[in-house]
């Protein structure tokens, strides 16, 4: 229980920092002075969808034309189950459920090295967007640029305060689960105690009514093994 506290206490501070800094990117963005973003490695631009089977291996999805290129938003030809993103020449991407962009079905994704979802998709890390499919997520389209988004730093940011209140609730629950499972074992502990002094008091009784020896005598081992080699001498004496 006390591990649990901890890991929630440690994901509240990163979510708390991560809704702060990107807080202060948003009011950066007011001002016309827009947050860093390091630019890209790879000269070419490039974005590669995969799907995968049962077996969860994957196969690449083939785009038509320049779809893959070029920054802006892209609209799929149809809605298709994603199971791993990789682009390379841009800054950042994003996907989304709905055509067109729609900042509120942005989906979140999660690599090797970003083990919680995020919207900001770098370049050259393979991403698995989060569903409840083990093979994907629909995705219907996706941009790519060199700019951070207003709209998607504002949802990632109003998502990072859902996060920390379900954190902060968690958090509740397992203190006052805690002082629930304390609680009761200090009454458990107490109840134990009482049921020692009883057994105390009863015997106690007994001894005073003569039902029990307050003192009772050790068995003679000794007189015993005397008793059974009388016995065995008996036998001998008899067969003779």
């Amino acid at each position: 229980m006390n591990k649990r506290i901890c890991r929630n206490a440690l994901l509240l501070a990163l979510m708390m920092l991560g809704v702060s800094v990107l807080q202060s990117a948003v009011a950066q963005d007011k001002k016309n002075q827009k947050p860093f973003l390091a630019k890209a490695v790879s000269p070419k631009q490039s974005v590669r969808f995969y799907k995968a089977n049962k077996q969860l291996q994957a196969d690449r999805i083939a785009l038509t034309g320049g779809e893959s290129k070029g920054e802006g938003c892209h609209n799929l030809l149809k809605k298709t189950r994603v199971f791993k993103m990789l682009q390379i020449g841009f800054p950042v991407c994003q996907l989304y459920t709905k055509k067109n962009c729609d900042v509120a079905t942005l989906v979140p994704a999660e690599s090797e090295r970003q083990l919680h979802g995020t919207y900001f998709l770098t370049e050259g890390v393979a991403w698995f967007p989060q569903g409840d499919d083990e093979q994907g997520v629909k995705i219907a389209s996706w941009s790519c640029g060199s700019e951070l988004d207003e709209g998607v730093m504002r949802f990632e940011v109003k998502q990072s305060r859902r996060e920390v209140g379900r954190l902060n609730r968690e958090k509740r629950e397992a203190e006052e689960a805690l002082a629930k499972a304390q609680a009761e074992f200090s009454e458990a502990e107490k109840a134990s105690e009482k049921s020692l002094t009883y057994a105390e008091k009863v015997k106690a009784e007994a001894i005073k009514m003569g039902v029990i020896d307050p003192d009772p005598e050790p068995e003679d081992e000794e007189g015993d093994e005397s008793d059974e080699e009388k016995d065995d001498e008996g036998d001998e004496s008899n067969q003779e």
